[in-house]
């Protein structure tokens, strides 16, 4: 008759076999947690360069069709404005339907459809112009602020509506926000810690660069050149 197992070498293989258990639970605990940190650093790299991607999209289109108002210096097409990265670009043309005086704060346009409040129009004549609001749109007409400084004849003159685009980082939440017109702005990146462009005077060359709160040491950063604007400049 076999001799069995004694109770003490069953608890001692238990025991052994236990151990071989928890040390694998063990290691595939760490390689579970190192897995989710790789794909999270993974996915918030990819989500910081889609931002920029959206950003640089914008930022080439800025000032197009706005050359004779850059060139007059009633708009920048791509510049900071309290700490927000705004892009302006022409979204159409809005032809009057009579005269404008000085001092006149409403327009009337042939087609006034899809027109709001806080737009923000450009008007100007030769060698003069001014940055206009809508502040109510009734029927075809505009109210406007601020008044007419000069005075602009329906067919000598023109009358733009422009496409703005803000980009905000709130610094409370971390989140970079992007703004279409008088929009929400709507969330774009989370975790961020900076959000800062600089525009190179000469080359007209811009640099956006963006960074995450769990990423501190890592700054995103891409080169973008306004093409419109360089063309402004030059006229």
């Amino acid at each position: 008759m076999r001799k069995g197992f004694s109770l003490l070498e069953s608890l001692l293989s238990l025991s052994l076999t236990l151990v071989i258990v928890l040390a694998g639970l063990e290691f595939f605990g760490v390689s579970r947690a190192f897995f989710f940190r790789l794909k999270d650093r993974s996915e918030k790299r990819q989500a910081a360069l889609a931002a920029l991607d959206l950003i640089r999209d914008d930022a080439q289109r800025a000032g197009q069709g706005l050359s004779s108002p850059i060139s007059l210096g009633l708009v920048q097409g791509l510049a900071t404005d309290d700490g927000r990265l705004r892009t302006e670009r022409y979204e159409k043309d809005l032809f009057l339907s009579a005269d404008i005086q000085p001092g006149q704060t409403s327009a009337t346009v042939k087609d006034a459809e899809g027109l709001k409040r806080k737009r923000r129009l450009c008007l100007f004549q030769g060698q003069q112009g001014q940055l206009l609001e809508i502040l109510n749109v009734q029927d075809k007409t505009l109210t406007l602020t601020p008044a007419a400084e000069a005075y602009y004849g329906k067919e000598e003159s023109r009358l733009l509506l422009l496409e703005v685009v803000d980009y905000y980082l709130d610094d409370q939440t971390g989140v970079i926000r992007r703004k279409e017109n008088d929009g929400s702005g709507q969330p774009l990146l989370e975790d961020a810690s900076l959000l800062e462009y600089t525009l190179e005077a000469n080359s007209r060359l811009a640099t956006i660069r963006l960074a995450l709160r769990s990423q501190k040491e890592k700054i995103y950063e891409m080169c973008v050149f306004p093409k419109n604007l360089a063309l402004a400049s030059r006229r």
